[in-house]
């Protein structure tokens, strides 16, 4: 595949068995949005009047409330202002979104592999490695697995506004958007992108190692012994993969505040 029909994404890991199994068996953890680090992601601003604006807009969702309550149709027109109420309240604690995102799995990836708060945050304060991914821009004809096994990501947009979200009303784009894939702007040095699993949900699922793994970088402080596991661990499985994977060692700057890859061929790319 032409290099113009790619493009490279890094997961931060610690060096344990469990990351390490990325590179051997070509599984990946995807993980349940209620589980990040920051209580405000996946959780926009729900809005209250919209919720109200159900019984005229959304009279479909109304009737399916009522028929999960096993509502006769003159028990759903008396019960139509409770079921709002209690929609509502549902919302506001939370026990809804809850619901809808406990059955969602998302791979974090980054833009940059040099990023030192990344190093420091998500690879054991740089002990750990990094995993590069060469990723299709669009999947080639005729080919096998889905989008989320290629890995495929949706770029994070970042805001100082937290969004708005009108149950019942956005379109699944809007929905998608202020949901899942919108952050506070305090974490734009992630440059994050999500490949978002809504069939598979969260746990530990496989990825197409074989055609997307592209390198692997270890962390600056990682021990010698720790570098000879890692550098077995992808011998082991080079011959079944397409790409030709390469070890790569990073290194502290003697002058700079900056994390430099020796020989590694790609710059940091840091578009926002």
């Amino acid at each position: 595949m032409d290099e113009k029909d790619v493009i490279y994404r890094y997961k931060y890991l610690p060096f344990d068995t469990g990351s390490l199994e990325v590179i051997k068996s070509g599984t990946i953890k995807f993980t349940n949005p209620l589980m990040f680090n920051d209580p405000f992601d996946c959780f926009p601003h729900y809005d209250q009047n919209a919720i109200d604006e159900i019984p005229s807009r959304r009279k479909d969702l109304l009737r399916a409330a009522s028929r999960i309550r096993n509502l006769s149709p003159a028990q759903h027109i008396q019960n139509k202002r409770r079921i709002v109420s209690d929609f509502k309240r549902r919302v506001l604690d939370k026990s809804v979104p809850n619901s809808i995102l406990e059955k969602i799995g998302v791979l974090s990836l980054s833009r940059d592999p040099r990023n030192i708060l990344m190093w420091s945050h998500y690879a054991d304060f740089h002990k750990g490695f990094v995993v590069e991914f060469r990723i299709p821009t669009k999947l080639p004809d005729n080919t096998i697995g889905t989008i989320d096994e290629w890995l495929f990501p949706l770029k994070v947009n970042y805001s100082k506004e937290r969004p708005v979200f009108r149950f019942g009303l956005d379109d699944s784009e809007t929905v998608m958007n202020n949901v899942l894939l919108t952050k506070y702007d305090v974490w734009k040095y992630e440059q994050e992108e999500r490949v978002v699993d809504n069939d598979r949900g969260p746990g530990i699922h496989s990825y197409l190692r074989n055609n997307v793994l592209s390198s692997v970088i270890a962390g600056a402080k990682m021990s010698q012994e720790s570098v000879r596991e890692l550098s077995s661990v992808l011998d082991s499985v080079k011959n079944e993969i397409e790409n030709d994977v390469k070890l790569y060692v990073a290194e502290q700057s003697e002058r700079d505040y900056e994390i430099l890859i020796p020989d590694f061929p790609r710059s940091s790319v840091t578009e926002t």
